[in-house]
């Protein structure tokens, strides 16, 4: 019985193979594995980062699947590119524009139709634009301060009550500001959103 060869496979018959004792066996040529030649990745703005690859030798169907993490361990697919199949040089890329944590992790997950599976180096990314406040004191009794980077002024401070309702915003242009709003007793949420678009919350605590 002769056994199923998949159909883009290059075959060859072992009559024509060197050392074949006879007959009419197929056996298989064997592809030369792709090559990740580079890699590479960063920021071209606030939560996108843009991914780049180069690959050589690709002879045979090959898909390279994105893979993301944000601890250096824990890696999931973001998303899958087709493999172009020409043997020469081939350039890929891809744009990440959900990468607002500190560290960005990536990898290139190389599949090949021969079954063989394969990693490209890791890189990393760090993405800058992730800010941080303090509320202080907290829990206040009367008035309470809040300190942001400048870098991330001018900002948009809004204030929200146990039940969910906004109770009060403002634009802030300075690094430190005092608020002496006459707050009720109970737990609030401090939320700042930076002129990086992202945000941040606080819990505040006013008795």
């Amino acid at each position: 019985m002769i056994p199923c060869v998949p159909c883009n496979t290059p075959l060859v018959y072992a009559s024509a193979t060197p050392g074949a004792t006879g007959g009419c066996v197929i056996a298989t040529i064997g592809i030369v594995p792709v090559k990740i030649t580079s890699f590479s990745a960063a920021s071209s703005g606030v939560g996108n980062n843009i991914l780049k690859w180069s690959t050589s030798l690709e002879t045979g169907i090959v898909k390279y699947s994105v893979q993301k993490s944000e601890n250096g361990r824990d890696y999931r697919d973001i998303t899958i590119i087709n493999g172009t199949q020409l043997p020469l040089n081939n350039n890929y890329s891809f744009n990440d524009h959900n990468s607002r944590s500190v560290s960005n992790f990536y990898r290139i997950k190389v599949l090949e139709i021969s079954g063989n599976i394969f990693y490209s180096e890791t890189v990393l990314v760090k993405n800058d634009n992730s800010f941080g406040f303090s509320v202080y004191p907290n829990p206040a009794v009367n008035e309470f301060k809040l300190n942001l980077p400048t870098k991330f002024l001018p900002a948009i401070i809004e204030i929200i009550n146990a039940q969910g309702k906004l109770i009060y915003t403002e634009k802030i242009n300075q690094a430190t500001s005092i608020f002496n709003k006459s707050l009720p007793k109970g737990i609030y949420a401090v939320k700042v959103t930076g002129s990086n678009n992202a945000t941040v919350t606080q819990r505040l605590i006013k008795n």
